[in-house]
């Protein structure tokens, strides 16, 4: 059975991007660059990559709105962001973290190592 991955992107060249790079590599993908998949209840995702900042909405909200919901809970998270802090951020929300602009060959570590 292949990894489910949700893409939480706003910025539309990225999604793309990824969506065809992890569904290159066998994943299921979905992309949303809004909180309209808090209303999905037909994809329980293994991998959330988060977009720190999803049109404006910081992640930390986000973030606890995704491990309220139960299609996501048990899903594991990886913070996208270009902060300065994203380390000190994703230590604080306890999940792991790519930085902008991303290494895909790190991405896809990390996504094959959850």
């Amino acid at each position: 059975m292949n990894k489910k991955i949700l893409v939480l992107e706003d910025d539309k060249d990225i999604s793309l991007l990824l969506t065809d790079l992890l569904s290159a590599e066998g994943y299921e993908v979905r992309i949303s660059d809004s909180e309209e998949f808090l209303k999905w209840d037909d994809f329980n995702p293994n991998v959330i990559l988060l977009d720190y900042w999803l049109n404006g909405v910081d992640g930390k909200i986000l973030y606890e709105k995704i491990r309220r919901h139960s299609n996501f809970k048990s899903s594991s998270t990886i913070l996208l962001s270009a902060v300065n802090n994203i380390l000190e951020i994703a230590s604080e929300l306890g999940v792991d973290y790519i930085k902008k602009p991303f290494d895909i060959d790190e991405l896809l570590k990390k996504i094959a190592s959850i």
